[in-house]
């Protein structure tokens, strides 16, 4: 018996089996990826290319390609190959031609907007009807009372409509219900 064991021979394809399976599920996997990741955005991007590139050969079908220069100063000069179903100079094209290619970037927006005011208040702010806005904050405010956010665009919202002393009040309530934040206070001090 020697001091120094040594191991068995290691099998000359150790990782056949797992690389086998994984060959299998590659293809399969680029073939979903490429086909099974369709957004709406690119739906609408397809959408438009195509609109632009059949109203592009109905209003000239025999028009000449743009002049797309040539390789070097001795090579004849390039034209196009599509022969008019794609203008690549379109200015109202030019926007969309990316959304295809960047489509994985496009995310759908939620229903609440990133500072927790739902739309239709913003709808109504954005369209300076402060009273209506109001009447819809204290309705959001009586489901959910604990909501600053919209306490807060209620004082705003007096504070656009020169009401001081209801802002002054609606400030002091938030004061007292989160004394840890600051802006009621700035606000507070603006006013005084």
């Amino acid at each position: 018996m020697s001091l120094f064991s040594t191991l068995p021979p290691m099998p000359a394809k150790p990782f056949v089996r797992r690389f086998a399976s994984f060959w299998v599920f590659c293809p399969l996997l680029a073939a979903f990826l490429l086909n099974g990741c369709s957004t709406p955005g690119q739906q609408l991007a397809d959408a438009e290319i195509t609109a632009l590139n059949a109203a592009n050969v109905e209003k000239n079908p025999n028009a000449q390609a743009p002049y797309l220069g040539s390789y070097g100063p001795t090579d004849p000069p390039r034209l196009s190959s599509n022969l008019g179903s794609y203008d690549q100079f379109n200015p109202e094209l030019s926007d969309s031609v990316a959304v295809p290619f960047l489509s994985f970037l496009i995310i759908e927006p939620d229903p609440v907007t990133k500072n927790a005011i739902p739309s239709d208040v913003e709808r109504l702010v954005k369209a300076k009807k402060y009273p209506e806005a109001i009447q819809l904050i204290d309705q959001l405010l009586q489901k959910t009372p604990r909501n600053v956010q919209f306490r807060y665009v209620k004082a705003r919202l007096q504070i656009e409509m020169r009401q001081w002393d209801a802002a002054k009040k609606t400030l002091i309530e938030i004061t007292q219900q989160f004394p840890e934040l600051p802006e009621p206070y700035n606000n507070l001090a603006a006013l005084a």
